[in-house]
């Protein structure tokens, strides 16, 4: 599908979620907001939202929310699939994207780590951009680069938010702000390109949003996004690692967009012509996978948040491989390099908190989600109601018994 095509396509799909139609199939997410992966308060106040469903709430004083609403269904026989987003002043907008299952209810754990940074510039008048920086992203404005509502030339004072995500820094919790951007980048690289879907690893990215404006067609906003240590993450980038992508809003895919400039192998130069998260990322030639089967008590767990991430020699957590919310039947395959040690989480909603379990992985070549996986494991969380466990059983402290 050409850009613009896949853009109509977008615009008739948000317009059927705002007439508030009762068509299409029903999403209901629930989850936890956390400043950061060791938040035990969590994030209140946060703006969630289903694009597709134009439904939305804020997360409680314990970061917890509930939202639902009906999205358009999926093509061709395939499941729906929509974004999630997380938005509060202060922080860069978090995208989460979901595969609908009918009749499950989706849990995510968003956790929203990285600060956003608002600053005021001047538009120039001619000569010398104005230059706004955050992190490892720089954002360069020139007469042209922004356009009004109208489509007119925007000129004068702008106030900019921006934000920038290094993934080639490893999680560092000393520093000020804390550093987290390898495990939790704003969204889960999952892309379709001529119709497949390449595995994909997230290098750096950048967001950019101005209230007053939008950028233009051209020359649109520069870009300078930088990945420090891009050839240690993620081996040595060629001229090839070019390829740069767009978080689409409404169904939080990446979509490619036109390739970059790369200058000594981990600094990459383009244009944006819209607000959003761009996302600089590398595709990874023969992954492997790993299958994952989630329970709760007996009974197969669809709606279920599902990470797979990398750990380093002390067992601690290093980088995203991974993410998954919502499979069919509860069985979720996820992608990850080949030979490399790893832990697979799964995220339920309780009705306390959320539920959470963990497996350590090991990860060997071969295999795909098409064809199968050379690596498959499950991971089974308490019962929370007799529900979930089988006809004849109670639940007891987390457990499916046999009835007395």
């Amino acid at each position: 599908m050409s850009r613009v095509a896949g853009i109509v396509a977008l615009m008739l799909l948000a317009a059927l979620a705002s007439c508030g139609s009762e068509s299409g199939v029903h999403l209901a997410v629930v989850g936890q907001v956390l400043a950061s992966p060791d938040d035990t308060a969590g994030l209140a106040g946060v703006e969630i939202d289903i694009p597709l469903a134009g439904a939305s709430t804020l997360s409680g004083p314990d970061g917890r929310f509930a939202l639902s609403g009906n999205v358009p269904d999926g093509i061709d026989d395939q499941l729906a699939r929509a974004a999630v987003r997380f938005r509060k002043a202060g922080f860069a907008d978090v995208i989460h994207g979901v595969t609908v299952v009918p009749g499950a209810q989706t849990t995510i754990v968003a956790v929203m780590a990285r600060p956003a940074v608002t600053k005021a510039l001047t538009i120039p008048a001619g000569g010398t951009p104005a230059i706004a920086t955050a992190d490892n992203a720089t954002f360069t404005l020139r007469t042209d680069s922004l356009q009004d509502r109208a489509g007119g030339l925007l000129t004068g004072d702008v106030d900019v938010t921006i934000a920038g995500w290094d993934a080639s820094l490893p999680p560092d919790p000393t520093v000020t702000p804390a550093r987290w951007d390898a495990l939790y980048p704003p969204t889960a690289a999952m892309a379709e390109v001529g119709g497949t879907s390449p595995y994909l690893r997230i290098l750096a990215a950048g967001s950019f949003a101005t209230s007053t404006g939008s950028p233009s067609a051209e020359p649109g906003v520069g870009v300078e996004l930088i990945s420090r240590y891009a050839d240690i993450q993620f081996g040595t980038l060629s001229d090839t690692d070019d390829r740069i992508f767009l978080v689409n809003p409404q169904s939080g895919f990446l979509e490619e967009q036109a390739k970059g400039t790369l200058d000594n192998g981990n600094r990459i130069v383009f244009g944006i012509s819209a607000p959003g998260t761009w996302v600089w990322a590398k595709a990874l030639d023969n992954p492997t996978c790993i299958q994952v089967a989630v329970k709760v008590g007996r009974h197969p767990a669809p709606g279920a948040h599902v990470r797979l991430e990398s750990i380093d020699i002390h067992d601690s957590p290093e980088a995203l491989w991974d993410e998954h919310i919502g499979a069919d039947g509860g069985t979720f395959c996820l992608r990850a390099p080949t030979g490399k040690s790893g832990r697979v989480q799964a995220f339920v909603n309780a009705a306390a908190a959320v539920a959470s379990g963990s497996q350590a992985v090991l990860t060997t070549g071969g295999g795909d989600c098409l064809t199968g996986c050379p690596v498959s494991t499950e991971i089974l969380l308490p019962c929370g109601t007799v529900a979930d466990c089988d006809a004849g059983e109670a639940c007891t402290e987390g457990q499916c018994t046999a009835k007395p």
